[in-house]
């Protein structure tokens, strides 16, 4: 058994989205896509030209909010779709996503590794607001709000900030009753098939807990990983080449070329065909024909 699920976030970028579809296109691949709902550029391309190898797959398309618990509904939803047959491995992609080694070499290096799952934790935590912040306090309109800086957004951002406040003085704490430690990291991952059907039987757990919380998406599964076996197996790496330092995250451009191939991980996001196309022409073309 050695077939991989890539389960692929994607907003933007159509063309980059064929192109990752293009390099996942292996008779070992099944491709499984969510396109938000708001996204009408992404629906205009046809993705389907792109596959002749690899099953493709979509889930129903549903709005994505920044900071939201859409973004978590929407992973679950991936992985609900995606376990109905077994694989090796499940991936977590962005649409804006590239690989950095040929795909022989990751058939190569997860089976070397089989039985590890993949999984980034901070090692520092930020402190405002808190991960108990973030999860303890219920976030009303954060669905709504997301990262958007229109007159309405602002007053419901203000709201909320209010109801927070309201909040602390009523000594609310809903993870008070959950005798869980809280943990961070980035929601990118690869994971065996055993924790992705250990994190579906916990669909109900997680929306209880993490539904109206902030940034849900990059403490859910660390925090249902941290308190549970897999945590044995876990190595605290996802494998991805993200830069937060230029960026939120930066955008790579040939000028990052030989930094990118040089690194030792599978992943690096983010790219953008408006930014620079020759970055994501020159990885494509170097691992396509290797």
């Amino acid at each position: 058994m050695n077939r991989h699920a890539y389960l692929i976030i994607a907003h933007e970028e159509p063309e980059l989205l064929k192109k990752l579809i293009c390099f996942l296109d292996h008779p070992e691949s099944d491709i499984f896509i969510h396109i938000d709902k708001k996204s009408k550029l992404l629906y205009s391309g046809d993705y389907t030209n792109s596959v002749k190898n690899a099953s493709l797959n979509f889930v129903t398309s549903k709005p994505i909010t920044w900071g939201g618990f859409s973004l978590v509904d929407c992973e679950l939803d991936l992985l609900a779709l995606s376990t109905k047959t077994k694989h090796q491995y499940y991936h977590l992609l962005s649409g804006c996503d590239l690989p950095l080694m040929s795909y022989e070499e990751m058939l190569d290096f997860w089976e070397k590794n089989q039985g590890t799952e993949f999984i980034e934790f901070d090692t520092v935590q930020q402190k405002k607001p808190s991960i108990a912040d973030k999860i303890g306090y219920y976030y009303f309109f954060q669905d709504v709000i997301g990262r958007k800086l229109d007159i309405f957004s602002v007053f419901l951002r203000k709201v909320e900030a209010f109801s927070i406040r309201l909040q602390k003085l009523a000594k609310i704490n809903r993870m008070k009753k959950d005798k869980i430690i809280l943990q961070k990291g980035s929601n990118w991952f690869s994971i065996t098939d055993d924790l992705a059907h250990y994190i579906i039987s916990k669909r109900n757990d997680i929306s209880r807990m993490f539904a109206h919380t902030l940034c849900a998406d990059e403490i859910f599964l660390q925090t249902v990983v941290y308190n549970s076996p897999f945590m044995k197996t876990t190595h605290k790496n996802n494998l991805r080449y993200i830069d937060w330092k230029r960026g939120t995250p930066y955008t790579f451009t040939m000028d990052d070329y030989d930094s990118l191939m040089s690194s030792s991980c599978l992943w690096a996001r983010k790219f953008s065909s408006k930014k620079d196309e020759k970055i994501i022409d020159a990885i494509y073309n170097s691992l396509i024909h290797h």
